[in-house]
């Protein structure tokens, strides 16, 4: 069994080499393959075109109808029987500006038994201002204002969500790249094991060790072979949670590059580029425009409550004749025409109800910019945080790497007093165990360093203010 669990560990360390991938070139095949991170991107450019698709309110919008009616009612009127044959239409056109164009216009060709069939054409054009509520487009400008938050803070959310796939993306990467150092390392013990194991035999055999010094270095071989075995299980599991996030990945060929996980990164080199302000947190970012977004439908519910005074002017022209082209010649003669100027008023009474409503709406608005207030302080203490982490862990992967240096000379020295029978199996058994895990302490504080720089990617430069 050992032979045979040796030779794939090999194999499968030789084969890692040969495709090795950079923490870079995962992320990129993240962005380009995972389903979230294409979800996110989508969800990105969902939110940029609903927005955008929000100014149909200022679209032109045409409605029409076409009826045909037999009515055979008994009628108290002149006509006994009359048949309709009507179309009327209308089209309307908001303006930013708070003005409304409406253009109208109808076809009558009705039959009326006993009289003579008539045809009755007409249009009419209006200009509708608002005076107050939307005045020179106060309402369209303050929609405008809240939308652009309200997209900002959207999209910030979404990249965030982004940014923590990666993040945990590149946590399965280090993960893996320390699972796949530990093989290394457990083989290595089995080698010096297997190694320490033939010399103590030939010393038993000349009375030079007891048994129990075979017996020891049997147990080096042994325990390396069980955490190697348990480095192979880690490794099989990272991979399967990457091929979560991947699924076209195959298994064989996620192979960590070796020097990513000693190749130091500046932590404002992963922050997301958006602007030129202080990094700061994306779901800070979200907050803060979600504020301002509270803030401007704050006003607009206010605004809407307001009198609604809309000055109009309209003229029009129409013609009547028993055919269509001489109804529609009458119907473009200024002889035929009428005018419209007024006013028209709109005034909610329930002023207790209006108030409440309006209050409601600042109070929300109040709380969105406390909530923000706090979110920004997290934001600055975390950044100087990560920093502060950042630095420490440097300073303890550098010491962690002294001392696996340190321990690996130390065995070195060990082995030679050892071939020399100055040394025990005991003591040199130890001294390798010692080296092994302090080689493996300086990659998983190697580990836990890379971990930490990735935690700028939540952060960015967009500012408030920032378009």
């Amino acid at each position: 069994m050992a032979p045979v669990f040796f030779t794939l560990l090999f194999s499968s360390l030789s084969f890692a080499a040969s495709t090795p991938m950079t923490i870079e070139d995962l992320l990129q095949k993240t962005l380009g393959e995972s389903e979230l991170a294409r979800a996110s991107q989508k969800t990105v450019q969902s939110i940029e075109l609903e927005i955008n698709s929000r100014d149909l309110l200022l679209g032109w919008v045409f409605s029409g109808e076409y009826s045909n009616v037999q009515d055979d009612r008994d009628q108290i009127t002149f006509a006994r029987k009359s048949q309709y044959d009507n179309f009327t239409f209308n089209l309307t056109k908001p303006f930013s500006t708070g003005t409304t164009l409406l253009l109208t216009g109808f076809h009558d060709d009705s039959t009326y038994v006993p009289f003579r069939p008539g045809n009755s054409e007409g249009w009419e054009v209006r200009l509708t201002q608002s005076l107050w509520r939307d005045a020179f487009g106060h309402g369209t400008a303050l929609r405008y204002h809240g939308e652009k938050a309200e997209l900002i803070s959207r999209k910030a959310q979404a990249y965030f969500e982004l940014q923590n796939l990666l993040v945990t993306m590149e946590t399965l990467y280090w993960d893996l790249s320390v699972a796949m150092k530990e093989q290394e390392i457990r083989a290595k013990n089995i080698e010096n094991g297997k190694l320490l194991e033939k010399w103590t035999r030939r010393r038993a055999a000349n009375s030079a060790a007891e048994k129990s010094d075979l017996l020891q270095s049997q147990t080096l071989v042994s325990q390396a072979t069980l955490d190697a075995l348990n480095a192979q299980n880690q490794i099989e599991i990272y991979k399967n949670q990457l091929r979560q996030y991947i699924p076209d990945i195959i298994a064989s060929d996620i192979a960590v590059d070796k020097r990513s996980l000693e190749s130091d990164r500046s932590l404002e080199a992963l922050v997301v580029k958006d602007g030129a302000g202080e990094p700061r947190r994306l779901d800070t970012i979200s907050a803060t425009y979600l504020a301002q977004q509270a803030a401007a439908e704050a006003k607009k519910v206010k605004d809407s409550f307001r009198p609604k005074v809309d000055a109009y002017v309209a003229y029009g022209q129409n013609g009547i004749a028993s055919s269509t082209s001489e109804a529609w010649d009458r119907a473009t003669d200024p002889d035929h025409s009428i005018s419209r100027i007024g006013v028209v008023l709109s005034l909610d009474l329930s002023r207790g109800l209006v108030a409440d409503r309006v209050r409601a709406a600042e109070l929300e608005s109040e709380a969105a910019i406390l909530r923000a207030k706090t979110q920004n302080r997290l934001s600055q203490l975390g950044w100087e945080d990560l920093r502060r982490q950042v630095l420490l862990l440097k300073q303890r992967a550098e010491e962690a790497a002294k001392l696996a240096d340190l321990q690996t000379r130390k065995v070195k020295e060990e082995r030679q007093r050892f071939r020399l029978g100055r040394s025990t199996v005991f003591q040199l058994v130890s001294y390798e165990l010692d080296a092994a895990n302090s080689e493996l302490n300086k990659y998983r504080a190697l580990a836990d360093l890379r971990k930490a720089e990735s935690q700028a990617r939540f952060f960015t430069t967009l500012a408030p203010g920032d378009s």
